[in-house]
């Protein structure tokens, strides 16, 4: 096979997979007793489409710049995944959990005091420093909205009776 051709076919499935890493919304899945809001396996296909991409162009590259620059990239779709393939977002009928790869946030639906949304973010915040901020702009309108309802319909849910 011919150099270039290697070089611009891996060059595509390198941009392909960061492509689909970068534009991927996360998916929110309604569930009995609450949601969960998660990448799903498209994530993981696209950093690793990514990630083969910059290989093979490391490997194909003379200059030992552009090799240097494609291995940095696969690390980079390496990390993308990994981070978006391990967070998640979920409710249930107990409490509001967040998980990335290194820490796990969980706000009992008695102890929210706030819930606070604009077009980047909705937080939720409770006792103390525990807050969960979802990041719900490449949501699509009718997702967020279904996010924005249950939280608040669990959290009127939970709330004394003296306080409704």
């Amino acid at each position: 096979m011919n150099r270039r051709v290697g070089l611009i076919a891996a060059a595509s499935c390198a941009a392909a997979g960061f492509a689909v890493v970068l534009f991927a919304a996360p998916r929110l899945t309604v569930l009995n007793e609450g949601f969960r809001l998660e990448y799903g396996w498209t994530a993981l296909v696209g950093a690793g489409l990514g990630a083969v991409g910059a290989i093979a162009l490391a490997a194909l590259a003379q200059a030992l710049p552009a090799r240097g620059m494609a291995a940095f990239l696969a690390v980079i779709a390496v990390v993308l995944g990994v981070r978006r393939g391990t967070w998640q977002v979920g409710a249930d009928g107990s409490a509001l959990s967040a998980r990335t790869l290194t820490e796990s946030s969980r706000i009992a639906w008695p102890e929210v005091r706030q819930v606070h949304s604009d077009t980047e973010a909705l937080q939720v915040t409770g006792f103390g420093d525990a807050a969960i901020r979802i990041g719900i702009s490449g949501l699509r309108a009718h997702d967020r909205a279904t996010l924005e309802r249950t939280i608040s319909r669990r959290v009127q849910e939970s709330a004394p009776t003296a306080a409704r």
